[in-house]
């Protein structure tokens, strides 16, 4: 609460059924901060103001599933922000979300960001997400990070073949969609991890070594990471 917040992917399970949604943020305020009674309602009301909830006044004594999915969301971020933690971890927090919903509660996050100066740790499989909020990124496979970069470069120059088909396999407004090309194969088991890389069998660029030897996280001049035994086997290969 004090240092990092968090904010869940169902909000409707995540907050809880049985106390006002303005009780729960203040509670955050109750361990954290040093204030009267008075001064908690008011302090919850402008937060929840902040994060854009419609008559916060009237709201702040509703249950959750009183409101909107939207609205729950928003509610969840208030949590996660009441007391200006230097971290909030968002997890999958478009999740059940309409695709307008989803696109409000991420530019959200993106002000609280810029507004609050708080680090947003966006944990998410939609790339429209990434896209929009992050600056930078870490793909992840199997358990093990396969590539780090700014977004830009992740999208525009992938290295890692992991990262290449998740941007090749992702839906555009002029591509085809019965064009779209998936990722072959299943994912791995994570209670039986396979000695080599994680993504070996589902690569297109595999060789024996792959199987059987876990690659090293590298760095280019840009400090731009990734995990491969044989790059030079796919860099320069067009996306798409």
């Amino acid at each position: 609460g004090l240092e990092i917040g968090i904010v869940f992917q169902d909000s409707l399970s995540s907050l809880n059924p049985t106390q006002t949604v303005g009780n729960q943020i203040a509670e955050v305020l109750k361990l954290h901060e040093q204030l009267s009674k008075s001064q908690v309602r008011s302090r919850t009301v402008e937060i929840m103001g902040e994060v854009g909830l419609p008559q916060p006044r009237e709201r702040i004594d509703a249950y959750p599933h009183q409101l909107s999915g939207g609205m729950r969301q928003r509610v969840a971020i208030a949590i996660a922000i009441a007391c200006s933690p230097k971290l909030v971890i968002a997890d999958e927090p478009t999740t059940a979300l309409d695709v307008t919903t989803q696109a409000q509660i991420l530019a959200l996050l993106r002000q609280i960001a810029d507004q609050r100066n708080i680090g947003i740790l966006l944990i998410t499989h939609n790339l429209g997400a990434v896209a929009s909020v992050a600056d930078h990124i870490t793909v992840m496979y199997g358990g093990r990070t396969v590539e780090i970069s700014n977004v830009f470069d992740a999208f525009e120059h992938p290295y890692h073949p992991y990262t290449q088909a998740l941007v090749s396999s992702a839906p555009t407004l002029s591509a085809d969609s019965r064009n779209t090309v998936g990722i072959p194969g299943s994912p791995p088991d994570p209670s039986r991890p396979e000695p080599g890389c994680p993504f070996a069998p589902r690569c297109s660029f595999v060789e024996a070594d792959c199987l059987v030897t876990p690659p090293k996280l590298l760095a280019d001049e840009n400090d731009h990471a990734y995990a491969c035994l044989h790059p030079h086997r796919y860099l320069g290969v067009e996306i798409g």
